[in-house]
């Protein structure tokens, strides 16, 4: 995963917001959570598969981009695409609609 891009986003994220962290596949989800758990532990008051709960109302949600849900209702530039490291493979198959 292209962890970079999580902590770029994590600058996004401020007291009473949230954001999403879009993965390319379901397996994804689980490292980018594992990463936010060692990075924001001293933060966190509760967290889940595919979501971490931090003080000052602020949370993170992880889905992957195949999810029709995903940040629906998020707001503008509370959305974010993180990249596999070496498998760019899942582009093929990326269609923007909006």
């Amino acid at each position: 995963m292209r962890y970079d891009q999580i902590d770029i986003a994590l600058g996004f994220l401020g007291d009473d917001s949230s954001i999403v962290l879009q993965v390319p596949y379901a397996r994804d989800i689980q490292l980018v959570n594992e990463y936010l758990v060692k990075k924001l532990r001293p933060a966190i008051i509760k967290q889940s598969k595919d979501w971490v709960a931090l003080t000052n109302n602020r949370k993170i949600y992880i889905d992957t981009i195949s999810n029709y849900s995903t940040g629906y209702g998020i707001g503008a530039g509370r959305c974010f695409f993180i990249d596999r490291l070496n498998d760019r493979s899942y582009m093929d198959g990326i269609e923007v609609v909006g």
